[in-house]
């Protein structure tokens, strides 16, 4: 993405809160990938305390800790929400300095999280928290699910569970500014969609923007 004339020539540059969220399986990682690529997006990092899988570098999405660093560091408020996978006895929970913490020139960290994670970022991070629902097309997904269960012989009730789950993150899609469909086999545009959400939220007028002072400052 070329370089933009725009509000951040006349302004402080404002690092702002890229949330990607939606339902299992639609590419949302894939489209985290692509995004990263950018020389202006920064990865929020997660702590766990669940051990790396095997390949798994310190340089990807997570800070592998203990339960008692966690503990420790969610104490003193360095971790600023804790979350349960349930069944599995670890823990997740992201940074506090999440902004603050992202290096020079890096206007836009990313965070790949849940729907209740981006309910959580939206409200600990107003005016600078900018959140894309990522999902399949909805008869897609639909049916996505339905083959995948049967594939793989489940239960009944344990496809009733994944279609209300997704069914859930459907629901709660209204709660997002914008919503990109990652239609299979179409990776590239999804990532186009998202990018042009990048690129309207830096070209967004900000609060303290002052082009008359900037004209005049053109006159010395």
């Amino acid at each position: 993405m070329p370089d933009l004339i725009g509000p951040e020539q006349v302004t402080p540059p404002r690092k702002r809160l890229l949330v990607l969220a939606g339902p299992s399986g639609v590419g949302k990682a894939s489209i985290t990938q692509a995004l990263l690529k950018r020389p202006f997006i920064h990865r929020a990092m997660t702590y766990t305390t669940r051990p790396p899988r095997p390949g798994e570098a310190e340089a990807g999405q997570y800070h592998f800790v203990s339960r008692a660093e966690f503990e420790t560091k969610f104490a003193s408020g360095e971790i600023m929400e804790r979350a349960e996978v349930y069944g599995t006895g670890h823990f997740y929970g992201m940074p506090a300095n999440l902004l603050s913490a992202a290096p020079p020139g890096k206007l836009f960290v990313l965070a790949e999280v849940d729907v209740n994670g981006a309910d959580f970022l939206r409200v600990r991070f107003p005016g600078a928290c900018v959140s894309v629902f990522i999902t399949a097309p909805p008869a897609d997904l639909h049916r996505r699910i339905v083959s995948r269960a049967r594939s793989e012989g489940r239960a009944p009730e344990d496809l009733e569970a994944r279609l209300e789950k997704a069914r859930d993150h459907m629901r709660r899609a209204k709660d997002f500014d914008y919503v990109v469909f990652n239609e299979e086999g179409r990776l590239e545009q999804a990532v186009a969609h998202v990018e042009a959400i990048i690129t309207a939220e830096r070209l967004r007028v900000p609060p303290d923007m002052d082009l008359e002072r900037a004209f005049f400052a053109g006159a010395d």
